[in-house]
């Protein structure tokens, strides 16, 4: 959701370790929300795909988690979302 429609932007890195894992944070840039955490990613061994589970603050307060995907594309990155919530697992 854009800013201008009351979503807010977000700040992060993500390190590569072995080859094969992303590691990182991120964090709001708005100083006055309280949103920030880790992500831990997996990357595909054929480097297609990245994902994993993210943790945090959410803006009350509350500590929050869910999967994460990066992809080549958005189709890519919506079938592997759609597999990790339905089965539990990235492929079918």
């Amino acid at each position: 959701m854009p800013v201008e429609k009351g979503s807010y932007e977000w700040r992060g890195e993500l390190r590569l370790w072995d080859n094969e894992a992303l590691m990182g944070w991120y964090r709001s840039t708005d100083a006055a929300v309280r949103s920030k955490g880790t992500m831990y990613l997996s990357l595909h061994p054929h480097g297609t795909f990245a994902w994993g589970r993210w943790v945090g603050m959410s803006y009350d307060g509350e500590v929050v988690t869910g999967w994460g995907v990066l992809a080549r594309s958005e189709a890519e990155a919506d079938a592997v979302a759609h597999n990790l919530v339905d089965l539990g697992k990235p492929l079918p």
